[in-house]
């Protein structure tokens, strides 16, 4: 099982040419929170359906 740190995550999107994106700074949350959350997609990429419960470990909060 992989973490969220540990996935091989490629931004394909950020290799277009300029015209197809704007790069901008992250907006921080004060309080982010999950909105949804797919078990079944989790498990078809191998992730720990526990790190879940560490995602504010991941929003800088």
């Amino acid at each position: 099982m992989e973490k969220l740190n540990q996935l091989n995550f490629d931004n394909t999107f950020s290799r277009l040419p300029a015209a197809f994106h704007r790069r901008l700074d992250p907006t921080f949350l004060p309080d982010p929170y999950l909105i949804s959350f797919n078990a079944d997609a989790a498990k078809l990429i191998d992730l720990d359906t526990r790190e879940i419960e560490n995602t504010k470990r991941y929003t800088g909060s």
